[in-house]
């Protein structure tokens, strides 16, 4: 399919104009979910373009390198263009794939994988696996995260409209757990019955700032943590004798953030009600979760994505395993069984606590963790006199990527396997070019559909040693 202009000129890149309007195709999808066409190999980025759709599109910004449309009017739609479930859809900035058939979304993150790594290394194509989609691609969130606001006598909890601070009012969430939509109605009915103040980030001034929903598909509990701006919450009896009315809320924590910033918890976490902590698992591995506690939104999901790890790793029970980045344990434990050894490295030390609380929970005893800069600790103890190495390193790292001495110390310990998750294909490239550099060969990548309807994707690869000589090209 062709890019062709309205008036049925050929448009070269300098006379194109701000304002105008042009009738194009979209090619191919980008990474924060606009859909892509060219003119003259010069990018437009559409919001609400979906791959092969015939569109009219109205020029609102140029730069040298890049324009963006603003969708006027579908011409012809793709076939892969469907009608969006949610009816939020088109205020709310959560999902970016509600309008696209959800098997395309999953050649769509494949392709946005394979656009990542060949900007960076020279990759075989069928190297990288099918993305590995879900069943049933709906109601997967184990975690609710709602800002609170006051529009006149309305209260509003929901979502930020796309690339705004604009909140919209949400009743319902193709995403989240069922049960949330019925907290969310007993939560809003407190907070009008009671007038309880809403935090204004422009005065600093008010109470409540947000709340979040944490829930477990093992025993169907549900923690609510209402996020306040000051040490007491005068009204708590009244918030406990409402939820308690719905069966699922096993725990009520408040949460005290004075930060100005938008940070969504704070530190201090108070139970007014029931229990610290909610049990979930993955696989057979149990997890007691706290307010602050890292857990992965979609827990069907990670399973998958942890068996292929389990796969990747391919053990035999003599190795010692280094598992960095390691949160809450979930990635150590499950491998544990089938090691000699583990060390788990993480920097938050409530995610460690946590850890070493889940390793005694499971009986787990060939794991320890560590509380440090995964940057800092391995290299101290790789350069021990005892040279604590591993066979097999594993890498979880947030969205930056690895650091770059940590990558390098992995390069001098001579670990013959490497398993890397990444929740960015972008940084992921980055670290790649350096590891391939030195002597790394990546045998297999499969992206994971964590995310549905949205344009994130989970990736899990497997690299092997080229070489042992441990020679660091920087």
């Amino acid at each position: 399919m062709e890019n062709k202009i309205v008036k049925k000129d050929i448009i070269k890149k300098n006379t194109i104009r701000k304002n105008d309007e042009i009738e194009i195709v979209i090619l191919e999808m980008g990474e924060k979910g606009q859909g892509i066409a060219y003119i003259n190999d010069l990018k437009i980025f559409i919001d609400g373009g979906v791959v092969e759709d015939r569109l009219i599109v109205k020029i609102v910004k140029i730069s040298n390198k890049y324009l963006v449309g603003k969708l006027l009017k579908v011409i012809e739609p793709s076939k892969y263009r469907i009608i969006e479930e949610c009816k939020y859809s088109r205020v709310c900035g959560g999902c970016q794939y509600q309008s696209i058939d959800y098997k395309k979304q999953l050649d769509i993150k494949r392709d946005l994988v394979i656009n990542a790594l060949k900007k960076e290394i020279k990759i075989d194509e069928k190297k990288i696996m099918k993305t590995i989609g879900m069943d049933n691609p709906y109601k997967y969130r184990n975690k609710a995260q709602f800002p609170i606001n006051k529009n006149g006598d309305d209260i509003v909890i929901g979502f930020y409209k796309k690339a705004s601070h604009i909140l919209v009012d949400i009743d319902d969430c193709i995403l989240q757990n069922p049960r949330v939509k019925e907290i969310v109605q007993v939560f809003k009915k407190y907070i009008l019955e009671n007038n309880v103040s809403i935090y204004n980030s422009k005065t600093m001034i008010g109470v409540l700032r947000y709340v979040v929903i944490r829930s477990s598909f093992l025993t169907n509990e549900d923690m609510l943590i209402v996020v306040t701006s000051e040490d007491e919450l005068v009204t708590k009896d009244i918030l406990i004798k409402n939820l308690r009315s719905v069966k699922s809320v096993t725990s009520i924590i408040q949460n005290v953030n004075k930060d100005l910033g938008n940070k969504i918890l704070g530190t201090i976490n108070k139970t007014i009600y029931g229990k610290n902590t909610i049990m979930d698992s993955i696989g057979d591995i149990k997890y007691n979760i706290s307010p602050l506690s890292f857990f992965q939104v979609n827990s069907f999901q990670t399973k998958i994505l942890y068996d292929k790890v389990g796969q990747y790793a391919n053990l035999t029970g003599e190795e010692i395993v280094f598992d960095l980045y390691s949160g809450i344990g979930s990635i150590a434990l499950t491998i544990a069984k089938n090691a000699k050894k583990v060390y788990g490295v993480e920097i938050i030390k409530e995610a460690v606590d946590d850890a070493r609380e889940n390793a005694r929970l499971n009986n787990i005893k060939n794991v320890e963790f560590i509380v440090g800069r995964a940057e800092e600790v391995v290299p101290n103890m790789f350069n021990r006199k005892s040279e604590i190495t591993a066979d097999l390193v594993i890498v979880d790292p947030p969205r930056k990527g690895c650091d770059r001495e940590l990558l390098s110390t992995i390069v001098k310990m001579k670990a013959k396997k490497l398993i890397y998750v990444s929740c960015k294909p972008a940084s992921l490239a980055r670290d790649l070019k350096y590891l391939v550099d030195n002597g790394f060969v990546v045998e297999e990548v499969t992206p994971v559909d964590m995310f549905s309807w949205t344009s994130h994707v989970e990736v899990v690869l497997r690299l092997t040693r080229k070489n042992l000589l441990g020679e660091i090209s920087e």
